[in-house]
């Protein structure tokens, strides 16, 4: 019967024989939806139930009678529609978390990084549900569904912690009611990845080979070489500054705000070895711009580091398959960086300190390391106790990235 009720020009109720109050409300659109019409405080409230076909008709009456059940016990139900409405919604609560936390409270790297995550990732698959509903269960099941990639599964679990914290704070949920917290991480391993002596040769012959062609720009070339010499941080270089630039004490100097650790380390110097020198005096200095690694545009740093690494990998590989071709060796003689990554540049500058036989605490002070236990990582190649310092690091290095080309 409800499905044959027809549209009119304007809108009228049929009502049910077996609920009080119970109809089916037809719009001049056609549009079918169960009301309810009761009376609390001596005050007639109607309120929409759901839509025809949403709701059959049974489940329609069940709801029916629980919403008279509740105006009889003084219970006005529409408070709670009311609320339901306007009920924030976790795409609300991450615009919040972004303008309020992430933004004000983080650098801007992290800030920025964060906010495509949330954006990206989370707000996809979360952002029409009601804050309040958010389950452990959904939260669980999210987790799951991002298991080909655990590393990144863990940190929107992470981020999604903080952020209903902060839905607590801001009364969108009770007080103890974080869907994060039993979440169990996934186990992620550790990438370790450094450059042997021939990787670094040969690496070293594809940069010289690009400078001579001119087929990679020389701020990109320059920027390569200060990451594997000092091991320094990706961001560190890119938008290093002359003005962060000591040649009196040669050092790099950064502020607390303008590297990774600041938050909790303060100012970061990092010491300036003799090849890291040679390579910035031959950067020219450009009226005007601030930045040592120099872009395209204007007053700007170099963007698009990653396409040119990713060349430079390329060419590698091709002059290698050409040399144990020349040579007559096996295929898998071939040096290959295609699975090296521009911060595996600073794994290498930690590994060559630490097979040098430097200390953990020395390497990890040289790279900036906050917790001793990031630094932990490399204590396997700790195999050859000698005395020496961040010279004699970029020395060997550097022995090999710019030394002659090799005979086999």
């Amino acid at each position: 019967m409800i499905e044959s009720l027809p549209a009119d020009t304007q809108a009228y109720t049929v009502w049910d024989q077996e609920v009080p109050g119970f109809g089916v409300r037809v719009l001049p659109s056609g549009q079918k939806s169960f009301v309810l019409k009761f009376t609390i405080n001596r005050q007639q409230r109607w309120i929409t139930l759901g839509r025809f076909g949403d709701l059959t008709l049974e489940e329609g009456r069940k709801l029916a009678l629980s919403r008279r059940g509740e105006a009889a016990k003084g219970i006005d139900p529409t408070i709670e529609i009311r609320a339901q409405k306007t009920a924030p919604t976790v795409k609300e609560l991450i615009d919040r978390f972004i303008e309020e936390h992430v933004i004000p409270k983080t650098r801007e790297s992290t800030a920025r990084g964060y906010t495509r995550f949330l954006k990206n990732v989370i707000q996809p698959r979360l952002g029409k549900m009601l804050v309040k509903e958010v389950s452990s269960a959904e939260i669980a099941k999210f987790h799951h569904d991002l298991r080909a990639t655990p590393r990144q599964a863990n940190q929107a679990v992470a981020i999604l912690r903080k952020m209903f914290n902060l839905a607590e704070v801001w009364k969108y949920r009770p007080i103890s009611s974080n869907p994060c917290v039993h979440i169990e991480k996934n186990p992620e391993r550790k990438r370790e990845r450094y450059l042997s002596d021939p990787e670094l040769h040969a690496l070293g012959e594809a940069l010289v080979e690009a400078e001579d062609k001119g087929s990679v720009p020389p701020a990109a070339l320059a920027a390569i070489r200060l990451l594997i010499l000092t091991g320094a941080r990706h961001n560190e270089i890119l938008k290093l500054r002359w003005n962060q630039v000591d040649l009196q004490k040669n050092c790099l100097t950064f502020k607390a705000d303008d590297h990774k650790t600041g938050g909790s380390s303060g100012t970061k110097t990092i010491p300036l070895n003799q090849p890291a020198l040679d390579v910035l005096a031959s950067i020219p200095q450009t009226l005007g711009n601030p930045y040592v690694i120099q872009g395209i545009i204007p007053g700007g740093h170099f963007v698009g580091l990653q396409k040119v690494w990713e060349r430079i990998r390329k060419d590698v590989s091709t002059r290698e398959a050409e040399r144990v071709k020349h040579k007559k060796k096996r295929k898998e003689d071939a040096i290959s960086l295609e699975d090296v990554r521009i911060h595996d540049l600073r794994h290498t500058f930690a590994s060559v300190g630490i097979s040098s036989g430097f200390s953990l605490p020395t390497i990890g002070s040289l790279l900036g390391h906050s917790q001793p236990s990031v630094t932990q990582r490399y204590a396997h190649l700790a195999d050859n106790p000698r005395t020496k310092a961040s010279e004699e690091i970029a020395a060997k290095i550097s022995g090999e990235l710019f030394g002659k080309s090799r005979n086999s």
